[in-house]
């Protein structure tokens, strides 16, 4: 694909939008990164529905300021993909805010290690990493992808999300959100590469992770009903 098709210095500018939002909400950046790491540590070792819910709570208040922000990037940058990401992201907002209501999305800490260390590697990632990696890449602040942010929160939440897979393999909410998030993630993560944001690398590769969850999450819920028909 040539990357000629895409406007001159998109990244550039996307980087400077990113920027200026990143200095109007600062210092709220570190303030929901705090906060979403007490509530994953405390779902992690002592899940229970009001702490789930909290959770659901804190990330439907970032996505909501996260959707009026890339709204903002689709006026200024102008194109249909900014207007895309704003109305999918937008519909990401609705489903976790009708999640709060609901306790089939319980998030805890699943047996299976590999859902384990897929929980533990994006969430780490989405909040310590996504900003380190874009130093060492030789960009600066105000004009990086931190918590809060768009691409680094969805590899948050996805982790989130992970941790509910088993309990909540019957929601149809549960597979809708994650099934969401991981599509968003992959067209937007593939399509920043293109314009060379290679930062964005692990974010494309986050949605191809939700999707394994979901083929995971539904085999295992065939399974276990093709289990109990059997007794």
């Amino acid at each position: 694909m040539d990357i000629n098709m895409f406007p001159p210095n998109e990244l550039a500018r996307l980087l400077h939008e990113i920027g200026e939002l990143n200095t109007t909400f600062f210092p709220a950046h570190i303030i929901f990164a705090i906060l979403a790491i007490v509530l994953l540590l405390f779902c992690y070792f002592r899940s229970s529905a009001w702490g789930s819910r909290l959770m659901k709570v804190l990330l439907t208040i970032i996505y909501a300021i996260n959707v009026y922000g890339i709204t903002n990037c689709a006026i200024s940058l102008g194109g249909g993909f900014y207007a895309f990401n704003a109305a999918i992201h937008g519909a990401v907002t609705i489903m976790l805010a009708v999640s709060v209501f609901k306790d089939d999305i319980l998030f805890s800490l699943p047996e299976q290690k590999d859902l384990r260390i897929l929980s533990i590697a994006l969430t780490t990632y989405g909040i310590f990493l996504y900003p380190v990696v874009e130093l060492l890449l030789g960009y600066r602040w105000p004009e990086i992808f931190v918590f809060g942010a768009i691409c680094p929160t969805t590899m948050f939440v996805e982790g989130v999300l992970i941790i509910a897979a088993l309990n909540a393999r019957g929601s149809r909410l549960f597979k809708w959100l994650l099934g969401t998030l991981s599509t968003a993630a992959v067209i937007v993560g593939f399509r920043t590469v293109l314009i060379g944001g290679i930062f964005d690398l692990p974010y494309l590769i986050s949605g191809i992770i939700g999707f394994y969850v979901l083929l995971k999450v539904s085999v295992s819920g065939n399974l276990n009903h093709i289990k109990k028909n059997t007794i």
